[in-house]
């Protein structure tokens, strides 16, 4: 991570410059991670409470929200590419999401809702295009270091996300106390379209080195190493959103355990999320990428196998340690590496990447809930280490493809300059 100073070397300007980007990011994201965190949980309540909706319009809603990150992300991510304009593109889908919050709040029809949810999407593409102008504010800032900012800071950035939706579920279940849930939603739709407003003022503009960065990848790159690695990361991803889809049936329907000691293991596992990214940022930055992703892709094999078959609660939550380091590789240094596979088309390759996630929650619905109903809650956690298994495989596939970044191999230790 950049730091102002290092082993009682003084700090360069340049690098004091880089630090500062990098806590003003990740700021940015930890507020973006509050609106989402307070958002996300009470959107079956809202829908139920104001639309009368039924389950499965609830499971609609979630989904137009999914298919809107899904397919938007990646689009916006290759305009930021041949435009440069990441600044104003992001600002646009923080305001975005902003107003989509506030259409819920006045919501009364079931299209309105649709609409409100298709804006609200725009936020959780905002994640990517913040790390992807960050990774473009840390290298401009910093101009001795060469290829893909140090895994360390952007770690340290992808964790301010992480802690704002730990702590923006208990503030929204506040708020929704206190105002009602359209009071929530306007008031995080109002927070949003504010912070959107003052980013026009405090984010740095990169688009000059977005562009010519543009013009050496469309010269270099071949994006086949990037799909399988993005492959490889939703594969993961289906491992842990069937966790977090399944494994609470299983504590509450199989162990019977109180929905508290259910919640109380999921937190945990995000408070120690906080610590394993940056953790496993730095040892990346000391080792390179590559073993650190292999291992952290592979851990949730064992996970999923003793999650599934054990009844000890202290097992269970040392298991979310486990659980928590494997994050920090799919979840974090993961979108270091699909920026270095992909010079010149880092937003493209950070928005695909992050729609995995989207994906993911489809295919773990569709693929685990179906395997659910022949061989029970557990095996189907089970056999959700297959994909783990797959994923593995097509990760080391993609970390043997020639670099293409200029001067990052995939999977390489310290860049000069750290």
């Amino acid at each position: 991570m950049v730091r102002p100073e290092s082993h009682g070397v003084k700090a360069t300007p340049a690098q004091g410059q880089a630090g500062r980007l990098v806590l003003l990011f990740w700021a940015y994201l930890f507020c973006l991670g509050l609106a989402m965190g307070g958002m996300t949980p009470y959107v079956g309540p809202w829908a139920s409470q104001q639309l009368g909706a039924s389950a499965q319009l609830i499971g609609i809603l979630f989904a137009c929200g999914a298919v809107g990150a899904m397919v938007g992300g990646p689009l916006l991510g290759m305009v930021t590419d041949r435009t440069g304009r990441r600044k104003g593109i992001t600002i646009c889908c923080l305001g975005l999401g902003g107003l989509g919050m506030l259409i819920m709040s006045q919501a009364h029809t079931v299209a309105i809702a649709i609409l409100g949810m298709l804006g609200s999407s725009a936020g959780g593409i905002c994640m990517g295009l913040l790390l992807v102008a960050a990774g473009d504010a840390v290298r401009h800032a910093n101009p001795t270091r060469t290829g893909r900012p140090d895994s360390g800071s952007m770690s340290f950035v992808r964790m301010g996300f992480s802690l704002g939706f730990v702590a923006g579920a208990p503030l929204g279940g506040v708020l929704a106390q206190a105002l009602g849930y359209p009071g929530l939603l306007a008031v995080l739709g109002i927070s949003q379209v504010a912070i959107a407003a003052m980013a026009l003022f405090v984010l740095p503009e990169t688009g000059e080195r977005a562009q010519g960065s543009h013009e050496e990848g469309v010269a270099r790159g071949s994006l086949r190493p990037l799909v399988l690695f993005c492959l490889a990361g939703l594969l993961v991803m289906i491992s842990d959103q069937a966790k977090t889809q399944f494994l609470p049936l299983r504590l509450t329907d199989e162990l019977h355990m109180l929905p508290s000691t259910v919640g109380l293991l999921f937190g945990f596992q995000a408070m120690i999320e906080l610590g394993t990214m940056p953790l496993a940022g730095l040892i990346a930055d000391k080792i390179g990428l590559a073993p650190v992703l292999m291992v952290t892709f592979a851990l949730p094999i064992p996970y999923l196998l003793v999650v599934s078959s054990t009844s000890n609660l202290a097992v269970l939550f040392a298991l979310q340690v486990v659980q928590a380091t494997a994050v920090a590789g799919f979840l974090a240094l993961a979108f270091v590496q699909a920026q270095a596979l992909a010079p010149g088309r880092e937003g493209f390759a950070t928005t695909l990447y992050g729609a995995g996630f989207s994906a993911s929650r489809f295919a773990a619905g569709l693929l685990v809930g179906s395997m659910a109903q022949g061989v029970g809650v557990a095996g189907s956690l089970q056999l959700s280490a297959v994909p783990v298994l797959l994923g593995c495989l097509l990760l080391a596939i993609s970390l043997r493809r020639p670099a293409t970044a200029a001067g990052a191999v995939p999977g390489a230790g310290p860049v000069p300059g750290t």
